[in-house]
């Protein structure tokens, strides 16, 4: 099934690359790895998924891990040893082992350590320590790369942040990084093993945060918002579409819904303890009417009438949103939810000059006895936030509506854990 699925069809048909199929399956048997064992091993170690990475399409490998030009030619020439489990000595004569060392003419050149089910271990920072006193050394020529799905907990950052401060050869690389390299390794030149790789990372969840330019996307997303809202005609709002604008329409969908999942990794991976799931995932439309324009249009409909909501064929919704929202599960004696959103919302009748776009940032915690009305926090935006201008914002929201939810007394011990 997991064969099927992450696409190993692509090594095989169609039949005019075929010599192509066959040259890449004979690679993958010369190492005595057939495509089950391949599949069983590569999907529980990154480490055997980047080091296959840099046997089938060096070019990829070394834009994920931005190689210089020499090492590039080195990868495409395989004048190269790839290691997963190397073994080096760290501080006080420590024995490690990083998950994966690049090694060049017999010295190595990368070496990564990658984190993802013992993201969070309080072992960490002692390994963290024994690599930096590694690429320390006068000796070392080596580069040291954090990979991880999830951005480092508070104390693994200080020993980061400690060691580029003086000069060390750090990298920070999280699966979303990844992601984006593969995609632009993509466009450069085309791989199946690549397009595997992209398979596998969008099937596990890693999303990656993309802001919408009001500026340049203004027809995209205001065409958006008319399909999502139904709104008329009358409006003239049907003069947005073009091919481009509904091309654009997935997209949009897809990026809100790919930043509301960023910011809530961003939440879940500072209380692991509390979330146990990601965040569920929803939208819901949202029409707003002028009261005087919809009384008149519906005091000229007779009372056996159908009447379409929205609309009516006239100019009585005045504005709508879409709104982005995610839900995650807190752990509870009774249920407890911490909600975050995204609205998108477009004014039919500014009153001020700073365009119609819109967007509404929200965070609130509501549960089993606890109304979301008591907590809800929000600030309007009318550009759209870069991800660390977002994460600034929902920081200050969530713990305002944090603060109300404690004040409110009904889950006090649980909210004083929550870390933001």
């Amino acid at each position: 099934g997991l064969v099927a699925r992450h696409r190993f069809r692509h090594f095989a048909a169609p039949e005019s690359c075929r010599h192509i199929r066959i040259a890449q399956s004979a690679q993958l048997l010369h190492r005595r790895l057939n495509i089950g064992t391949y599949m069983y091993r590569a999907l529980n170690s990154p480490a055997l998924l980047l080091r296959e990475l840099a046997f089938q399409d060096p070019d990829a490998f070394s834009i994920v891990f931005d190689l210089g030009k020499a090492h590039r030619l080195a990868i495409r020439r395989r004048d190269f040893q790839l290691r997963p489990e190397w073994s080096f000595v760290g501080s006080n004569s420590n024995n490690r082992r990083a998950d994966l060392a690049l090694l060049f003419r017999g010295q190595p050149i990368l070496i990564a350590e990658i984190k993802e089910d013992d993201f969070g271990n309080a072992s960490n920072a002692a390994q963290l320590k024994d690599y930096m006193a590694y690429i320390g050394k006068d000796y070392s020529e080596a580069r040291f790369y954090h990979v991880s799905r999830y951005t480092p907990i508070e104390a693994d950052r200080q020993i980061l942040d400690k060691a580029t401060a003086k000069g060390l050869p750090v990298k920070e690389l999280r699966y979303r990084d990844i992601l984006d390299r593969l995609l632009k390794a993509k466009t450069a030149k085309p791989h199946p093993f690549t397009d595997m790789l992209l398979d596998y990372m969008e099937d596990i969840g890693v999303t990656r945060y993309q802001p919408i330019d009001f500026a340049d996307e203004t027809n995209e997303v205001s065409f958006f918002l008319a399909q999502a809202l139904g709104f008329p005609h009358a409006h003239g709002l049907g003069k947005l579409q073009s091919r481009q604008t509904e091309n654009a329409v997935p997209g949009v969908f897809k990026r809100m819904f790919d930043n509301i999942e960023a910011i809530a990794e961003w939440i879940r991976e500072r209380n692991r303890d509390l979330f146990k799931q990601r965040f569920g995932r929803k939208y819901r439309p949202y029409m707003c009417y002028d009261p005087k324009g919809l009384s008149k249009a519906l005091a000229r409909t007779e009372s056996n009438d159908w009447v379409e909501l929205p609309g009516l064929g006239g100019k009585a919704p005045q504005y709508g949103y879409v709104y982005f929202f995610g839900i995650g599960s807190i752990r509870s004696e009774s249920w407890l939810r911490l909600e975050i959103g995204m609205s998108l919302l477009i004014d039919l009748k500014p009153a001020d000059d700073q365009g119609h776009l819109k967007l509404y940032l929200s965070a609130c915690f509501y549960g089993e006895r606890l109304s979301w009305k008591k907590t809800n926090e929000e600030v309007e935006l009318t550009g759209f936030p870069s991800e660390k201008q977002a994460q600034r914002h929902y920081a200050q929201l969530i713990r305002r509506a944090r603060d109300k939810a404690i004040k409110d007394g009904t889950y006090s011990r649980q909210l004083e854990q929550f870390q933001i």
